[in-house]
């Protein structure tokens, strides 16, 4: 199941016209867009569900650097949050900003259908993100129901043979119950290794 939020793309950008242009470009072109107006309210978008963040370089001072660095390690393992990058000098960027994941840069000026380009593809990949973690949702979930399916019926086999086996004194009865008692037994062993 896709989060809703996971459609929205943020914006921090406080200074000059980044952000208005930005939000206008991608609102234009049919993309949820949510204007940041200070680094708080990107961590806020950022741990919503956001689909993912458009900030500029000169924002990524140590203090948001730290903050985006510790949500960033704390994602769950399915999670790889896509973040873009506009600067203007891609060597610093790159260096102060290479530890957060999943990172983007582009170097200014960026043009409109390179923004669009990059937005939407962080956007899919995120849109993955969460069909994949309600793929595995829904696998544990069969494995759930098919470990209750087949150790209910093993259990009950398991249980009849036992009782059989101690009323009876005839050997051949009694070789055929310790087999069926065995290989059930052995079945669900296999079943518990299969399903963990």
């Amino acid at each position: 199941m896709i989060a809703p939020a996971s459609e929205r793309a943020l914006v921090f950008a406080p200074r000059g016209r980044d952000a208005e242009l930005t939000c206008k470009l991608l609102a234009t072109h049919g993309t949820e867009v949510a204007r940041c107006a200070r680094a708080c309210d990107l961590v806020t978008g950022i741990r919503d569900g956001a689909g993912c963040a458009i900030l500029t370089s000169d924002v990524i001072d140590r203090d948001l650097h730290r903050e985006l660095h510790a949500w960033l390690a704390a994602q769950p393992p399915w999670s790889d949050f896509p973040m873009i990058v506009l600067t203007s000098d891609t060597g610093a960027t790159r260096d102060a900003a290479f530890d957060l994941g999943n990172m983007t840069i582009l170097e200014r000026p960026v043009a409109p259908p390179t923004l669009l380009a990059a937005v939407r593809a962080a956007l899919r990949a995120r849109r993955r993100q969460y069909d994949a973690r309600a793929a595995i949702h829904q696998r544990d979930q069969f494995l759930a129901m098919l470990s209750h399916e087949l150790r209910n019926p093993l259990a009950a086999i398991v249980l009849a043979a036992e009782p059989l086996a101690e009323r009876t004194s005839h050997p051949v009865l009694i070789n055929r119950l310790a087999l069926i008692a065995r290989q059930a037994n052995h079945l669900s062993r296999l079943v518990n290794d299969l399903l963990r």
